[in-house]
């Protein structure tokens, strides 16, 4: 009777270590799960900054060839404004 005793127990004890491993089976399977899809996101978000950088180095190179656009044309329109106001103002200086 105390034999049957033991062999009941120790097949609970067997019992219960099998479904722990189990779960802890089944719990490691979902952290690899888990960890392998935020490695491939973090892979993906990886790729989409790398295209962002590129996307903002390209605005940066059109930026700065429109302000030296911007600049070229703004001492251009200066410098025939001067020329033009001082013309107008030597003819009616002369004129008067």
């Amino acid at each position: 009777m105390v034999y049957d005793e033991e062999v009941k127990l120790n097949n609970v004890g067997c019992e219960y270590g099998r479904k722990l491993k189990d779960m802890l089976e089944a719990h490691k399977q979902d952290m690899c799960c888990n960890f392998v899809f935020c490695k491939e996101r973090i892979n993906a978000l990886s790729d989409k900054l790398e295209e962002l950088e590129g996307w903002r180095m390209k605005m940066d190179d059109k930026i700065l060839k429109f302000e030296t656009k911007l600049a070229w044309l703004m001492g251009v329109s200066a410098t025939i404004g001067s020329l033009l106001g001082t013309t107008i103002a030597l003819l009616i200086k002369h004129l008067l």
